[in-house]
Order: structure tokens, then C-alpha cells, then sequence
């Protein structure tokens, strides 16, 4: 018999996902996600001084701000032909950097960790851990307690296949703990040269804004190694493992395995970026062509239908349902 699953939002991704699966039986046969929201961050823009948008983008996400000042910056260099200096292009990539470290342990322990690890496995701790004995007894309070949704974030769950092994259930809980605390401490190395985060206000066209100096360098890297030996410690263990007790997932569902991926961190020296750019397409390899890439939004909520535009180059795309009311910004320079 054949039936719909639906779920939306996707809440660990800021709840702007559905996904809907249809069955037959115990087969998928069709399976669709879709973006629910509109951001319109270019139309945000219309009107601004361009030195605006390195502050008004990162306004979108609180996760990834960094990302949108970056691209924000770069996109006003490359417009006024701006060669940052070397400094400058290297300390934006160290507040680049040390924010993508706290985004690739937030998305592990906080938004993905918890699909694969029994959480229950708590309740039978019988270390000493201070931190795991005081998070085991608050969940078995909590489960006492009769409240509607005891023990939240971590329960309630959907009824799913979690990991076995009560040893690697226990240690992601306990690297989950010290994830939590390590994740202020990446924020504290944003704002060594980035002034503050979240939203990070030094990083401009042509560099950042901040002059570094040696007590500011030395807190950085103080930082960068505690944050290294979590890294290549508890969270390279926890990944390998996570993935061995779920090979069947890296088959399950396959579809093309397309991938795409942008150079990131640039080299001060004017070389080959410390990440290459490139796209995988049918298990070969090929260097990065932006004018081979084309948008195809025949099923996006769109008014205007269509593939085969480049990204930039057709006529804006307008949402369905969608209007920015007469008189609703200022366009005044400098407002």
C-alpha cells in the first residue's frame, strides 16, 4: 500500500527544509526536499551603499555570518578591482577560519550527532565523569518528572536505528559535553581580529580592519591549539567510528554523486588556495569552470519557470506571493 511521509521543518537546520518520501511498502519510491524560505538577500541590498552589505548580509544566519561578510567583501573587490594586502588576506582567513572549526563541531555534536547515537545510554553511566554523572541524573529527573517533553534537546526522538555499542554511545555524549564548551572558546578566536562574534564587524574589502599584535596572536594561537587537539582527537575519533557503526548509509539512497565545491582560503602569496575549488562529476574530477554552471529552478517557487540561465546573467527572479511593498525601504544614500 502505498503512503506519504512528510517532514516539515527539518529543525536542525533552522527549520527551513521539507522533505516528503512516498512508499510502497517498505520501498521508497519517490523522495523530494524543497527550501520553504525566501531570503532575498540581493533584493535586501537595492538601494544601499555596496559597503553595506558586509553588515546587512551576515543579518541572514547567525551560524554563518562569516561566510556572507566574506563573499561580501570579495564581490566589492573584484567590482572595484581591490588587491587586498597579504596581512589583510591573512588574518580574514584566520576569522574565517576558526569559524568554519566551530561550524563543523556545532553540525556534528549539536545538529547531527543525535540521529545516530542513543542518547539513553546516559541513564546507565556509572564513571566518574562530574559532567556525564550530572547530565545522567538530570535526564532521569527530567524522565520523572512527567512533562510533556522531558530531557529536551535530546528527547524526544523518532523511533530509528541508533548506534549499539554503549561505549561509543557514551563517549560522543561525553565529546557532545566538551563540544558545548569548546564552541564559546572558537567564538572568543573570531573575535580576537574580527571585534565580536556572532557577526564579526572588522572584516572589508581589502582585508579587515584590525592591526594585530603580539599578546592578540599569541591568545590566538593558544586557542587554535585546544582547539586542534579536540579536533584531532575526540572529533576524529567520533566521526570514524559514527561512520563504520553506519557503512550501510554511504550506499543507502545514492544517487549521481555529483559534487561541487568552491576554493576557500585564499593564499596570501597569490597561489593556489589552501582549499581547491573543483567538481566531481560522474567519479571524474575537473577544475572549477563558473561558466559551465546554470540554474534550474523548473521546480522552485518562482513565477517565471525555467533551466538553463546563468547564475547572474537572466532577469531577476521574482518569489511567488512575493512583493516588496511600496515605501517599505528608504533608499536614501547612506539609510
Amino acid at each position: 500500500m502505498a503512503r506519504r511521509v512528510q517532514i516539515d521543518p527539518v529543525t536542525r537546520i533552522e527549520g527551513h527544509l521539507k522533505v516528503e518520501a512516498h512508499f510502497e511498502g517498505h520501498e521508497v519510491r519517490d523522495a523530494t526536499t524543497s527550501s520553504q524560505m525566501f531570503r532575498g538577500i540581493e533584493a535586501a541590498l537595492t538601494g544601499y551603499d555596496p559597503r553595506a552589505a558586509l553588515q546587512v548580509t551576515q543579518r541572514v544566519c547567525g551560524v554563518c555570518p562569516y561566510a556572507h561578510a566574506e563573499a561580501s567583501a570579495k564581490a566589492i573587490e573584484q567590482a572595484m578591482q581591490i588587491t587586498p594586502p597579504p596581512n589583510g588576506v591573512a588574518l580574514r582567513n584566520m576569522i574565517v577560519g576558526a569559524y568554519q572549526l566551530h561550524d563543523y563541531l556545532l553540525h556534528f555534536y549539536m545538529l547531527s550527532a543525535l540521529d545516530f547515537i542513543d542518547v539513553t545510554a546516559i541513564l546507565g553511566y556509572r564513571g566518574r565523569d562530574q559532567s556525564m554523572a550530572q547530565l545522567r541524573d538530570w535526564v532521569d529527573t527530567e524522565l520523572k518528572s512527567g512533562k510533556v517533553f522531558p530531557a529536551a534537546p535530546f528527547l524526544p526522538r523518532l523511533a530509528a536505528a541508533y548506534a549499539k555499542d554503549t561505549e561509543l554511545n557514551l563517549s560522543v555524549i561525553n565529546s557532545y559535553l566538551e563540544a558545548l564548551a569548546l564552541l564559546p572558546r572558537l567564538h572568543q578566536m573570531v573575535a580576537i581580529f574580527g571585534g565580536k562574534a556572532p557577526h564579526p564587524v572588522t572584516i572589508e574589502a581589502g582585508g579587515i580592519t584590525t592591526t594585530p599584535d603580539g599578546q592578540a596572536l599569541g591568545r590566538y594561537r593558544q586557542l587554535l591549539d585546544e582547539a586542534e587537539r579536540f579536533i584531532e582527537g575526540r572529533y576524529r575519533r567520533d566521526i570514524l567510528a559514527v561512520s563504520k557503526a553506519f557503512r550501510s548509509y554511504f550506499d543507502e539512497g545514492r544517487w549521481q554523486r555529483n559534487l561541487l565545491s568552491f576554493p576557500a582560503l585564499e593564499a596570501s602569496n597569490g597561489a593556489a588556495p589552501l582549499f581547491a575549488g573543483g567538481a566531481t562529476l560522474g567519479g571524474r574530477f575537473e577544475p572549477l569552470d563558473p561558466s559551465r554552471m546554470y540554474e534550474d529552478h523548473t521546480h522552485a517557487f518562482y513565477e517565471d519557470e525555467g533551466t538553463g540561465t546563468a547564475p547572474l546573467k537572466g532577469a531577476p527572479l521574482q518569489p511567488i506571493n512575493f512583493k516588496i511593498p511600496d515605501g517599505a525601504r528608504n533608499t536614501a544614500a547612506g539609510k
